[in-house]
């Protein structure tokens, strides 16, 4: 997992663990290499052929709610922002900030020149990348698509082989399952509903790193109803993390993320500074695959 540098300055520091809530919403996640068998457990199966079918729903608008905490755990900073997700004219997905407050003071305008510049890197990025594969394919005597291709199925630099999910990883994802153990577990404070079968799950991301938790499916059904789980390792300067991502079937036959809440500790220096972020997902559309 590629992990953000978190800089120095306190208000940086709260927005970079605040953005670890996505935990690349729409990342792609590597599979890990040398694991000889998926998950086998036919509930869990079922779960992840649940996740295959639905992988292209996109939440039409996210909310997202990042507080600093005193030591009693009440909010002492808040930054607030709602974001709308649309089909653009070229058939990818396009964000607008609907609009940005930060302790109650209104950071719209600042925010939208903020996303606009993350917009233009990124735009250059995909450029210097595509060039840097153009000259390679070059060097091959082969053809830039053809390159990308046998890139993506190798699962090296350059590919993606992953979840396109918004919402955050998930390990139920048809394209990591061979990079993921599960078996099923007691596990204490389940959720609401039921009945519920837990699985301790470790999803290997690259070489070293991994998710790590619990994850709920209903039994009856084989819907994935909650993941609690955290990176390991954790990100520079993050001492504490903790994840929950909830699921839910709606417009009949989806089934997709509807919230997200991450606790963090981050420490600066001899200072400690406690993080609560909240995401939630409302008005999905579907997405037509590739």
């Amino acid at each position: 997992m590629t992990r953000a540098r978190i800089p120095s300055s306190p208000r940086r520091l709260r927005c970079a663990l605040g953005s670890a809530a996505l935990l690349a919403g729409s990342l792609a996640v590597p599979a890990a290499p040398g694991r000889a068998a998926a998950p086998d457990d036919p509930l869990w199966l079922r779960a992840v052929e649940i996740a295959g079918r639905n992988e292209h729903w996109v939440p039409g608008t996210i909310v997202t709610r990042i507080e600093e905490l005193d030591g009693e755990g009440r909010a002492k900073h808040v930054r607030e922002s709602s974001m709308r997700l649309f089909l653009g004219e070229a058939g990818e997905v396009e964000n607008e900030i609907l609009r940005a407050a930060e302790d109650g003071k209104d950071t719209t305008e600042k925010e939208r020149r903020s996303a606009a510049e993350e917009r233009k890197r990124a735009e250059r990025e995909r450029a210097a990348q595509r060039e840097r594969l153009e000259k390679k394919a070059r060097e091959r005597g082969v053809d830039a698509e053809t390159l990308e291709r046998e890139e993506a199925r190798g699962g090296r630099s350059g590919g993606k082989r992953g979840s396109s999910r918004f919402g955050g990883p998930t390990p139920f994802d048809p394209v990591v399952q061979d990079s993921v153990s599960a078996r099923r577990v007691s596990a204490e404070d389940p959720p609401d509903g039921g009945p519920h079968v837990a699985f301790e799950f470790t999803q290997r991301i690259g070489a070293t790193g991994a998710l790590r938790g619990i994850a709920w499916i209903e039994e009856t059904t084989g819907l994935p109803i909650e993941l609690r789980f955290a990176p390991d390792p954790l990100p520079g300067r993050v001492k504490e993390m903790s994840l929950r991502v909830r699921f839910a079937a709606v417009a009949d036959t989806a089934w997709v993320p509807v919230d997200m809440e991450v606790h963090a500790l981050g420490k600066m220096l001899l200072f400690k500074k406690r993080y609560r972020s909240s995401l939630s997902f409302a008005d999905h559309w579907w997405k037509e695959g590739e």
